[in-house]
């Protein structure tokens, strides 16, 4: 009988220990893989592919609610989708797990940022900073704030920091890049852009900084030559095809110019620049109908733009639309009243308008003057005859 109790006692400690191990093997596993989550969700925010990196984090939460990271990077990924309150929640909730969690701090100062809240901006990427201060695109993204400042120097320290960290955190050579364009030091900044050319041939970016780097200095083809390189790389490049859209409307080559915009518009119908730049082109071309559609059609995308109503104002007048353009002019003013360009031009509208009338009046009575003498005429011609 004792021996059956030993076997019996034996068996539950061995069913016990097992219990202990499986437990351990399965929080072990389910860290592991939460950790794996994490690093698909970062990757994820880092390849723009944020409702992706949203719902990654969304299966990290359910897993483990207590999971500050995982609240971090969804606040940082739904700031990109504008949904701004939502993820100022996410990083408060993250602050509140952990209040050493740089990077919740990092997309506060990322969400402030874009939302061109400097003051706050700079105070989460110094705390961000303060947390970890080898994370290299904190040092980055506060240049960034600092360069739209007007501090340059600041924001020159900054990347340097940033590049001092991460040597191969391509970004920051390309913003050092236009800080030293901002300097007029031309040398440094073409070094920059050039050792990312070098390191990353195959990318747009590089490429594109060079780009406007020549457009500075005013050697426009070497700009135009970067752009068409950019094309070369990707043919659905909206932003190099109105990049160099709008450098040919500056050297006059209007039909360049025009080009460019129908290839943007054929990517994308809804692109409102590129309806506003192939607007300007067929004005400057003098053809003024063709940029009425142009600005109409922008209008329909964005109905708040005071400047595409007045412009399009400006195209009736060339057509001598006065009525047409006064409402424009009217419109304009409507969505933004500080636009004083429209209001000085309602008064001169109006005035062209009335002086079209007087100058109408006056030559149909030239012209019946002129009737009434030829029918004179006419008559003493037949008396004459007769």
């Amino acid at each position: 009988m004792n021996y059956k109790k030993f076997i019996i006692f034996m068996f539950m400690v061995i069913l016990f220990h097992l219990s202990l191990s499986s437990n351990y093997f399965c929080e072990s596993i389910s860290k592991e893989s939460i950790q794996i989550l994490l690093e698909k969700a970062f990757l994820n925010i880092n390849n723009n592919n944020y409702e992706e990196a949203i719902m990654i984090c969304n299966d990290i939460i359910e897993k483990d609610p207590y999971n500050s990271y995982a609240y971090s990077y969804r606040c940082r990924a739904l700031a990109q989708t504008n949904s701004v309150d939502k993820a100022i929640e996410d990083c408060g909730k993250a602050i509140s797990i952990d209040p050493d969690n740089y990077y919740a701090y990092y997309a506060l100062g990322y969400i402030y940022g874009k939302h061109n809240i400097a003051e706050m901006s700079i105070n989460y990427y110094n705390i961000s900073i303060e947390k970890n201060p080898v994370w290299a695109p904190s040092y980055n993204n506060l240049g960034v704030i600092y360069f739209s400042q007007d501090e340059a120097d600041m924001a020159l320290l900054n990347f340097n920091k940033a590049i001092e960290i991460d040597e191969h955190f391509f970004i920051a050579y390309l913003n050092r890049a236009l800080v030293y364009i901002n300097k007029e030091e031309y040398a440094n900044a073409l070094k920059d852009i050039n050792y990312v050319i070098h390191a990353k041939p195959d990318n747009a970016d590089g490429y594109y900084y060079r780009a406007y780097y020549y457009y500075i200095i005013n050697d426009y083809q070497k700009a135009l030559n970067d752009y068409t390189k950019i094309l070369m790389f990707n043919e659905k490049n909206i932003t190099a095809y109105l990049a160099r859209a709008r450098l040919f409307s500056e050297l006059q080559k209007y039909d360049n110019a025009i080009l460019d915009c129908d290839n943007v518009i054929k990517i994308d119908s809804n692109n409102f620049d590129a309806y506003f730049e192939r607007g300007w082109n067929y004005y400057k071309k003098g053809e003024y109908q063709k940029a009425i559609n142009d600005y109409s059609n922008a209008l329909k995308i964005k109905p708040e733009s005071d400047i595409i109503y007045q412009n399009r104002a400006n195209m009736y007048i060339m057509l001598g639309d006065y009525k047409s353009a006064i409402i424009d002019y009217k419109n304009s003013v409507k969505t933004n009243p500080q636009n004083w360009d429209s209001r000085r031009m309602i008064m001169i509208t109006y005035l062209l308008k009335y002086i079209y009338l007087i100058y109408a009046m006056i030559m149909f009575i030239i012209g019946l003057i002129l009737f009434e003498r030829r029918y004179r005429i006419f008559r003493m011609i037949l008396k004459k005859t007769r």
